[in-house]
């Protein structure tokens, strides 16, 4: 994980760049939405609502070769026209006024298409009257379009974290387990940071998390030691819980494990240090127990 956090959209697994959170574009959503809310001539804002719509992602327009009135021609009739936004591999766009209709854009939007070079044909194609928002996802076999207010564009992020660099990978029914983990994780991730607590700690914190969890069903240890130690070896409100991952994780810094396996061993099998020589890999249920803790230590 680290940089890669692992964040679930619907079937999808998400991995996030080094670029904006999920957090940071929701907010730009709502203040994109909040912005536009009153607009309605095309000619006269349309640019500029598609400027800042990337910007919501991250992406500045014209570092990706995202161009305005790109030269096109129509399927049906043959005739030469203009794609109101075209960033190539990426994204068409054609934006209408207030209140016109979405169906006809949307078809002139995909009658551009087999203009385009194979090396500029978009994933998405995106419609807007400004108070409204059309999208398909052409990488989507069924290719449904989908239709929202501009309101309610922070709810739909997810369809567009492609445009900020995230990048997917589609599970099937099988991996329904690993999806629901995923998801449970991803959120795990925007409430800590909602609390002021985010960027590269934040990653890192889950990435120890993981690899606890991870341990607890894969054999690295007693099976859910972890689990029982947050469950059954701490207060039910929480109070001590760090303080007892602490004492199990005293050597995460500087991986001073082998003097720190006495100390834990001492306290928790409670009898003496001295009595196994440090590294014997003595047989012991107990010490194998808290060597174990101790590798974690420095794992972490």
């Amino acid at each position: 994980m680290g940089s890669h956090i692992g964040l679930v959209a619907s079937s999808m697994l998400l991995a996030m760049p080094q670029g904006r959170s999920r957090n940071d574009i929701r907010d730009a959503a709502r203040r994109f939405a909040l912005e536009w809310s009153d607009d309605f001539y095309e000619r006269g804002e349309a640019q500029s609502f598609w400027t800042e719509f990337l910007a919501v992602f991250g992406v500045n327009r014209r570092r990706v070769n995202a161009a305005f009135e790109r030269h096109a021609r129509r399927t049906s009739t043959g005739r030469a026209g203009f794609i109101d936004l075209l960033w190539p591999r990426m994204l068409l766009a054609e934006h209408k006024s207030r209140g016109e209709n979405l169906d006809s854009a949307l078809g002139q939007a995909l009658d551009y298409i087999e203009s385009l070079a194979d090396a500029e044909l978009p994933k998405f194609v995106v419609v807007s009257d400004f108070a409204r928002i059309r999208v398909v996802d052409l990488d989507d076999a069924d290719r449904v379009a989908d239709e929202f207010p501009l309101s309610e564009l922070p709810n739909h992020i997810d369809q567009f974290l492609s445009l900020a660099g995230y990048t997917s990978r589609r599970f099937s029914a099988e991996d329904a387990v690993n999806i629901k983990a995923a998801e449970l994780l991803g959120k795990v991730y925007d409430e800590i940071a909602e609390t002021g607590y985010s960027g590269h700690p934040l990653r890192v914190f889950l990435v120890r998390l993981l690899f606890l969890l991870f341990g607890d069903d894969s054999g690295l240890w007693e099976r859910n030691l972890f689990a029982d130690l947050v469950d059954n070896r701490t207060a039910e409100d929480g109070s001590d819980r760090d303080d007892a991952v602490r004492r199990r994780s005293r050597a995460s810094r500087g991986c001073t494990c082998f003097a720190d396996w006495h100390a834990i061993r001492d306290q928790e099998c409670n009898r003496p240090a001295s009595v196994v020589r440090r590294g014997s890999g003595s047989s012991s249920g107990c010490n194998r127990l808290i060597w174990r803790r101790s590798i974690l230590s420095c794992s972490m």
